[in-house]
């Protein structure tokens, strides 16, 4: 749990306990704030650089069919980074990040601004890698700083992400949406299978009518690999391995 409180002293035994305090004064932090900090860069310089097809990597059971010789952008979203060859590595939740140390540190690391106050972070900064913070918001078209679409899950903003670069189509694989097959070394394995069916509800939304607008205004192809539950186009895969290799 994420304490943000006038005085951490008072916090010692919640601290011990292993959750986040974080002073007061210090709770915000933007991406603009941080790159004029020196501390990384901000997301929105990327958008409009890229063009043609890129591959979304999830941590699903499918993430084992990734060929050799992938030839476009991957981005590799939690522990893939560290299982696979990515381009990007895209870590959202604070936990994510002890991984540090098994990314290859030339990958640059994609990250929610507020995570520079993390203990977890530490593990970043010594890696020395490169990093590109990014802001989020549930409706990124009502806000006016326009940050990532959030539905409360990394594959969710990495999408909208990937749509503002210019990418397309945009493949995902290991994305799979299952309530088994994922590996975890936080959450127990009754808490895993909760957070994989809320995950699939969250997901499940963000692809209906209403939603798509807010993070896919020009109908960007999304095409998925896994064979899961994901609700985009499936892709046929001897036509994604011509894109992809």
């Amino acid at each position: 749990m994420l304490y943000i409180v006038k005085d951490p002293s008072k916090y010692a035994a919640e601290k011990a306990a292993g959750h986040d305090i974080i002073e007061q004064v210090h709770q915000v932090r933007t991406a603009a704030r941080l790159e004029r900090d020196g501390e990384g860069k901000n997301f929105r310089a990327l958008e409009g650089t890229a063009s043609g097809p890129c591959l979304i990597l999830g941590t699903g059971p499918s993430h084992t069919k990734l060929p050799a010789g992938i030839k476009v952008p991957v981005f590799g979203i939690n522990r893939a980074a560290a299982w696979h060859p990515v381009d990007w590595w895209v870590a959202h939740d604070q936990w994510t990040l002890r991984w540090a140390d098994r990314v290859p540190k030339h990958i640059p690391l994609l990250t929610f601004a507020c995570n520079w106050l993390k203990d977890d972070y530490k593990a970043v900064r010594d890696s020395g890698r490169p990093v590109w913070f990014y802001d989020i918001y549930p409706d990124p078209t009502a806000h006016k700083k326009r940050p990532l679409y959030w539905n409360a899950s990394t594959l969710g903003l990495l999408l909208d992400m990937t749509i503002r670069m210019g990418y397309g189509p945009i493949y995902t694989l290991g994305t799979d949406m299952t309530e088994g097959g994922y590996a975890n070394d936080v959450l127990s394995h009754d808490d895993l299978i909760l957070s994989h069916r809320e995950l699939r509800k969250k997901m499940d939304f963000m692809f209906t009518e209403d939603q798509v607008p807010k993070w896919n205004p020009n109908g960007t192809k999304v095409l998925d690999l896994s064979g899961g539950n994901l609700k985009a186009e499936k892709g046929d895969w001897k036509k994604a391995m011509r894109d992809l290799t």
